[in-house]
């Protein structure tokens, strides 16, 4: 993974296809260039209801889902 990002990183294309492409990750790269390793993690945190499959709000039975999403791993 670490190789991986090193390849992002260093390209030179001009495309950006991963988030650590993008000018975001550079600048929090930059806030800590004193850490060997800086890794994107996104936390999502959701509510839902599940006795109501249809419904947009949770209401009365509502659970709470964390979901963490690396935003480096290789695309295979």
């Amino acid at each position: 993974m670490l190789m991986y990002m090193k390849d992002l990183i260093e390209d030179k294309s001009g495309k950006i296809t991963n988030f650590v492409q993008g000018e975001l990750f550079k600048q929090y790269r930059n806030n800590f260039k004193n850490k060997k390793v800086t890794v994107p993690i996104r936390v999502t945190f959701d509510d839902y209801e599940p006795n109501n499959v249809i419904g947009s709000h949770a209401g009365d039975q509502k659970l709470c889902s964390g979901y963490f999403n690396f935003l480096c791993l290789l695309p295979k």
